[in-house]
């Protein structure tokens, strides 16, 4: 009869493992550029304006009716002063009437270069707007990835508790299994029987040992299926003992000649 050691069970991996999160979509729209008609002047980016580029841009717009405005007054009074002349001169009729036909024309072209100034305008208020909106659009976008980011960093921290949480309770349970595999003995090449109370052979061996071995100093003994499929011999028998004292008592008496 022979008494075997249970080998010691390997330590099972970590069961976690990193994950990439994706990040949220934040590619603005562009399929309405095209309704939008833009005048050759210094180009708005078409993503983002910033407030530095508007105010920038409304003093170039003040500085642009400011000198619109110097020059139809400087026209004004060329216009006037050009009336108060031809007014001097009753005699020339023609003058006047030329004069007059040129006001008209004038009038006429700064009717029109006054009602494309409007749709200019009106163009630039609507781009604004555009802009204005899709800034709002993108604001919203950044607050809900930031959102999003503030989610992830609470889901890494209750990642990190729950492995500091894993790695105690494994080196608990490997603390455990360690304990109890110095309490365990593995008998070997005691044939199997029918209906068979394998306790009783733990009993035996104590008393053919000189032990004394009672049920109630056994945790459990059974057989354990042997890992070579080919192997005739009988099952061996493992059996944990309440003390490691017992246990030690025991090897050491089969081991005596």
């Amino acid at each position: 009869m022979s008494v075997k050691r249970s080998p010691p069970g390997s330590r099972a991996g970590s069961p976690f493992s990193g994950e990439s999160l994706s990040g949220s979509n934040t590619d603005l729209p562009t399929n309405d550029y095209h309704k939008i008609t833009h005048r050759r002047r210094k180009q708005i980016d078409a993503d983002f304006v910033s407030s530095s580029q508007l105010t920038e841009f409304k003093t170039e717009i003040m500085e642009f009716f400011n000198n619109f405005g110097n020059s139809q007054r400087k026209e004004f009074k060329s216009l006037k002063d050009e009336v108060s002349q031809i007014k001097g001169v009753k005699d020339d009729v023609t003058i006047i009437r030329e004069q007059l036909e040129s006001i008209k024309i004038s009038t006429v072209k700064i009717t029109r270069e006054h009602s494309e100034m409007m749709n200019d305008i009106s163009e630039l208020k609507n781009s604004l707007n555009y802009h204005s909106a899709e800034q709002t659009t993108l604001t919203t976008r950044i607050d809900d990835v930031v959102s999003e980011i503030k989610k992830v960093d609470l889901l890494q921290q209750n990642i990190s508790e729950l492995q500091e949480k894993y790695e105690s309770l494994r080196n608990e349970y490997n603390f455990m299994q360690q304990r109890d595999r110095a309490m365990n003995i593995e008998i070997s090449q005691i044939p199997e029987k029918k209906n068979e109370i394998v306790s009783d052979y733990v009993i035996a061996i104590g008393k053919y040992t000189g032990i004394v071995i009672s049920a109630e100093d056994l945790i459990y003994a059974h057989r354990v299926k042997s890992r070579d499929s080919d192997n005739k011999s009988p099952k061996n028998i493992v059996v944990q003992l309440k003390s490691i004292l017992l246990r030690d008592s025991i090897i050491s008496a089969v081991r005596q000649p």
